[in-house]
């Protein structure tokens, strides 16, 4: 492993917390936003925003990734991919 994807990925969390940072309040995931508001500088009143907004995100990545990745359709059991879609589920999706 390259000793610099450490750095890459702290860049990575660094940009998109300076860029989105003051709308979002930094929470790019569910576990950063119930620490926000177990430890207050979020609203309990307001967290259902910051988990329906992950969660849909999630559901919409995972329904892309088979149109994006149609090689990828998990017939292969020896790669080294480390995860592969629901093979029956891409299946259907792609028709």
């Amino acid at each position: 492993m390259n000793p610099i994807y450490g750095l890459a990925i702290g860049f990575t969390v660094f940009a998109g917390a300076m860029s989105v940072g003051r709308i979002s309040g930094g929470a790019f995931n569910p576990a950063d936003a119930l620490g926000a508001s177990v430890m207050g500088p979020f609203s309990w009143s307001n967290i259902w925003i910051y988990l329906l907004a992950d969660f849909a995100g999630g559901a919409a990545a995972a329904l892309a990734f088979p149109y994006l990745n149609p090689d990828l359709d998990g017939g292969d059991r020896t790669s080294t991919w480390p995860c592969t879609p629901a093979t029956p589920l891409a299946r259907r999706l792609r028709g």
